[in-house]
């Protein structure tokens, strides 16, 4: 195997969600976040991971954001920072997770997971409505059985939304993303 072998962008950012994610949830779990020793044991295991200056905050509430120079990731019901003012997002749902990533290639992702008690059904037809109120196309708009899905593109820009009912709640992902 060669040595030299170098990492594609996409691999390293992936792999580096992974173990920020990974790492965010061991010390969400073992207290360890909410103290200075903890926080700094973070960021240096992060840097030495990513190559680059890494940043972790906690608030009051246990909301935890890391930010590195590709990217964010945040738990605890936040919204992140760059969320597209003219990308809607469910008025009655609350955030379990988002994140975004700045690729150096010029690309850029953001995503964000709810939770609702509202059917899938009433999630998609929001969804289908909002974008298009804010002058997004819709290019697809799927129903299975316990799930949907709304495409929507806008310029340059993308949008899609995934909702799936699981008992009692609809989990709904959302991404808004740029293909340059």
């Amino acid at each position: 195997m060669d040595n030299n072998q170098q990492t594609p962008v996409g691999s390293r950012t992936k792999t580096v969600t992974y173990v920020v994610g990974a790492v965010i949830l061991l010390l969400i779990i073992s207290g360890l976040i909410g103290n200075r020793f903890g926080k700094n044991a973070v960021e240096k295991a992060l840097e030495a991971q990513t190559g680059g200056d890494v940043t972790v905050n906690t608030d009051a509430s246990g909301a935890t954001t890391v930010e590195t120079s590709q990217g964010t990731f945040s738990t605890g019901g936040v919204m992140p920072k760059n969320w597209p003012s003219d990308a809607p997002t469910y008025p009655k749902a609350s955030i379990t997770y988002s994140g975004a990533v700045n690729d150096p290639s010029g690309t850029s992702g953001i995503s964000v997971s709810l939770t609702t008690t509202d059917s899938v059904q009433q999630v998609t037809d929001y969804f289908a409505q909002a974008l298009t109120s804010a002058g997004w196309e819709i290019v697809s708009n799927t129903k299975i059985p316990s799930g949907g899905s709304v495409q929507a593109k806008k310029g340059a820009r993308i949008f899609a939304v995934i909702a799936m009912r699981l008992g009692e709640k609809t989990n709904i992902t959302l991404v808004s993303g740029s293909t340059k």
